[in-house]
């Protein structure tokens, strides 16, 4: 699965007035003085403050080092509890063409929905924190895309949100807390040197994408090869937020909680204990899959373990029936804001 940049100069316009319009709604206006590498700025900045999604984003343009006038930043901390929040994040995309130096800009998927993508490059003015390190770091979590450039060539991207989507300032607030945890967890790796950190790093992405264009490594290890619906972006990335909100859920109940290439979560209980195969929609083709990863997994060291299928709710009876047929237990999931509510 490959995204296309934008370049056309009133597209970009266009997806630019719709991301920012949507990611300012529902959100209360806040008055802050923004913490940037060299110092604050010399005047109030207006924030867009979402409580419930816990972010803010820059209101205006007000970039003391950018020239490019698609530009804002964003956080995580209340401005009325934090005066001079911290950025967290940065989005500036060219006006037209291409700028590679930049860190956003628009692409168009198989089914010409239009993502808000990130080079990867966060960032944050201290050693570790580096482009390479973090798209490793986030590859399991969120999933990486290969961009067709004109001319040939090809990147990494990350997939920030789908702006004519339902839930982009759900995806968008995701993103932002994950460059957060991405900081800090990169930080800690520093008891290691950073040429070795980065060459592990290095290596993890290119094995990633040897794989082929459609497979999944760590979370995404499915290797599904059909064509979905409403596309491979939009799967992989509401499956990595599922897998991490589940795993977070199972340890709650102070269990051990892993995984393979080949499996979602394992949980284990001595010599048994259940394994995991997690899918964001109920076709046909995906439940086959689903069953067919399970048994097929289920063996050899699994043999004892039981077998658990994480669905949307909204499960057919039918395929309920033949669930329990096979003891497969089933476990329905609703996506609510960063979260995800199993039942």
């Amino acid at each position: 699965m490959h995204l296309i940049p934008i370049t056309d100069k009133a597209q970009i316009a266009a997806n630019y007035k719709a991301l920012t319009t949507q990611l300012h709604e529902k959100c209360e206006t806040k008055i802050a003085q923004l913490g940037f590498h060299g110092g604050g700025t010399n005047k109030p900045v207006k924030l867009c403050w979402n409580a419930p999604l816990h972010f803010w984003t820059t209101k205006e343009y007000i970039s003391p080092w950018s020239k490019e006038p698609y530009w804002f930043s964003s956080g995580i901390n209340d401005p009325d509890i934090q005066h001079v929040p911290d950025i967290v994040c940065e989005f500036n995309s060219p006006v037209e063409g291409i700028n590679r130096r930049l860190g956003a800009f628009f692409c168009t998927d198989e089914n010409s929905e239009i993502w808000l993508c990130h080079s990867g490059g966060i960032g944050g003015s201290k050693r570790g924190v580096g482009k390479n390190g973090f798209l490793a770091w986030i590859q399991p979590k969120l999933g990486l895309i290969k961009i067709d450039w004109p001319g040939g060539n090809q990147s990494f991207a990350i997939p920030v949100c789908k702006i004519n989507g339902a839930r982009v300032s759900e995806q968008f607030s995701d993103f932002v807390h994950l460059v957060q945890e991405g900081k800090k967890s990169l930080v800690a790796e520093l008891n290691n040197t950073e040429d070795d950190v980065n060459k592990n790093l290095l290596k993890s992405i290119t094995t990633y994408f040897d794989v082929g264009e459609a497979n999944y490594t760590d979370e995404y290890s499915g290797k599904i090869s059909y064509k979905r619906p409403y596309g491979i972006v939009e799967y992989q990335r509401d499956h990595g937020l599922v897998v991490r909100e589940l795993k977070k859920f199972l340890k709650r109940k102070s269990v051990k909680v892993t995984n393979t290439q080949e499996i979602d979560l394992i949980v284990r209980k001595g010599n048994s204990g259940k394994i995991y195969e997690i899918k964001t929609e109920t076709k046909t083709q995906s439940l086959y899959t689903a069953i067919g990863q399970l048994f097929y997994h289920g063996i050899d060291q699994y043999a004892n373990y039981e077998r658990v299928l994480v669905l949307p709710k909204g499960v057919k009876q039918k395929y309920k029936f033949a669930l329990r047929q096979l003891k497969i237990q089933l476990i329905e999931f609703t996506i609510v804001g960063l979260t995800v509510e199993f039942t």
